[in-house]
């Protein structure tokens, strides 16, 4: 019979956790880790075309690279047989490898140059500002004007 006075034994996951410990009870972490080395690794052993490239996963005897452009991708699938070998002599055997493009986040092209704003106008604007009863908006009539000072 239960009875309200017996008090159930906390669990670790009863209780608020640090994101890191949720990551190393999963091995995640370990992972994480063991990735960066072996990427480390292969760039002091690959030429400097494989500097962009880097190694994204391997497990279960496949490697997974990830390519910056296609042009990269096809180098590293020529490559295959060397990559198989170097992961080998570094302790990680790859039945297959497998080639993934990542291009690069397009960055958005610079702003064109403006043509500065004219004194005529700056005198317009100053103008509009003067006859505005709201003072929210002269001041944003005021302060575009004063882009021409």
């Amino acid at each position: 019979m239960h009875t309200g006075s017996e008090s159930k034994t906390p669990s670790p996951c009863d209780k608020p956790r640090q994101a890191g410990d949720c990551l190393a009870d999963t091995g995640l972490l370990a992972h994480g880790h063991k990735l960066l080395a072996l990427n480390r690794q292969l760039r002091r052993q690959l030429p400097p075309w494989f500097e962009r490239s880097m190694l994204a996963d391997v497990r279960a005897g496949r490697a997974v690279f990830m390519a910056p452009s296609p042009a990269a991708a096809s180098r590293l699938r020529l490559e295959q047989r060397r990559l198989r070998d170097v992961l080998l002599a570094l302790g990680e055997a790859a039945d297959s490898i497998l080639v993934k493009v990542r291009m690069p986040p397009r960055v958005p092209p610079a702003p064109d140059d403006r043509k500065p704003l004219s004194r005529a106008a700056a005198e317009q604007l100053r103008a509009a500002a003067a006859s505005m009863s709201d003072p929210e908006l002269r001041a944003q009539f005021l302060a575009l004007a004063s882009l021409a000072d």
